[in-house]
């Protein structure tokens, strides 16, 4: 959403610029030859300049970009012989193109040169100090116009190349993440079957009373390991909803994107926080991997006998992962909130917006109430 903004301001402003500039031609009444001729010129002056703009940023189009201001000065400046005044407004493309795609020096240069070609054109027609003085500043306001719009699109760009590499850590984090969980869970475990095995299997023939002793210590130790990675494979190791509050706000926060939090949920018990726990992480998730979003809101509010978690934000594309369809991790979490009587549901909103929304069931009658802005 944010580079679809970011060209369409460029294209919106460079195209004033063309529409002011081809008034004022039109209005001198120079015949129709030559209002098409400025009609052309212009048009190629716009396409070349949307053409750098899209380059800027690319090194690996530096040699073509600079072809390409060589081509607009000889577009730029001869039709200032014709059209003199009414055409100085296009010379700022020229002016904001150097500065783009020349070294600093040589931009900087290039750029003062075409403003002082434009108040020379200018003095051509008149003397006069005010309008050489406004040719001059207006040649050279355009020209940053031009090059901060420029930079603005490659700025766009950047940020969204941040936000996919901060989904990309925050993965690459909860996988890190867990395999520390499994780890610290059967680690020990696992050690101790491996000890005991031997054990029994030096015992087995000396003492075997000893050994089958060892051995239903194994079993009770490996089956306590299953249950232990089945817990953190699906999800189940407990969670803290407050904890992962500011997780979330710090993830979303360092991606660039506003977020509101409302929390209003009292005392939960354990499987409950921990699944809104989960669902905040995973709609987090999504979020950063698939919307280019610019405002997250997350409410938690207990509502009576049951509780409702909210995630929405805005920058969706619904053609980018059809809610609870290709997702593992929303059927996943559908399905641990019906084990807990509650559902899950995953939509796409007007205005390009997306929802998540968990409700669950909580007989405890305790609260306490937390506001986050």
């Amino acid at each position: 959403m944010a580079s679809t903004l970011a060209w369409g301001v460029t294209a919106t402003v460079f195209g004033g610029m063309c529409v002011v500039a081809f008034v004022n031609v039109y209005s001198r009444a120079l015949g129709p030859a030559a209002t098409l001729l400025a009609g052309v010129c212009m048009a190629a002056l716009f396409a070349l300049q949307m053409l750098q703009c899209g380059w800027a940023g690319c090194p690996e189009h530096r040699r073509a970009a600079r072809a390409v201001l060589a081509l607009q000065l000889l577009i730029a400046f001869p039709p200032l012989l014709l059209f003199t005044q009414s055409w100085l407004g296009m010379l700022g493309f020229v002016a904001g193109s150097a500065l783009l795609v020349l070294p600093r020096a040589a931009g900087i240069t290039l750029f003062g040169a075409v403003a002082a070609g434009a108040t020379a054109a200018q003095a051509v027609v008149s003397a006069e100090l005010w309008p050489l003085g406004y040719t001059a500043v207006s040649t050279m306001v355009t020209g940053l116009v031009v090059y901060g719009l420029s930079c603005l699109r490659v700025l766009v760009g950047e940020m969204e190349r941040a936000q996919a590499r901060i989904a990309d850590s925050a993965v690459v984090a909860e996988r890190l993440r867990f395999a520390r969980d499994l780890n610290g869970l059967v680690g020990e475990e696992l050690s101790a079957i491996a000890l005991k095995t031997e054990l029994a299997r030096r015992l087995v023939e000396r003492d075997p009373e000893r050994a089958r002793h060892e051995v239903e210590e194994v079993l009770q130790v490996g089956r306590k390991a299953l249950s232990d990675v089945r817990s953190v494979a699906h999800g189940y190791r407990d969670l803290s909803l407050a904890e992962e509050f500011r997780s979330v706000r710090s993830v979303l926060a360092a991606a660039g994107i506003r977020v509101r939090i409302h929390a209003d949920h009292g005392d939960l018990p354990r499987p409950v926080g921990t699944l809104l726990a989960t669902a905040l992480r995973e709609a987090t998730t999504n979020v950063l991997r698939h919307a280019r979003a610019e405002e997250c809101a997350i409410s938690v509010v207990r509502e009576g006998d049951a509780v409702r978690a909210e995630v929405s934000c805005d920058g969706a594309d619904p053609g980018a992962e059809p809610p609870g369809g290709r997702s593992g991790g929303l059927r996943t979490l559908s399905e641990r909130a019906a084990s807990l009587g509650g559902t899950l549901t995953a939509e796409y909103l007007d205005e390009g917006r997306f929802r998540l929304a968990l409700e669950v069931p909580v007989p405890e009658p305790a609260r306490s109430t937390a506001a986050f802005g």
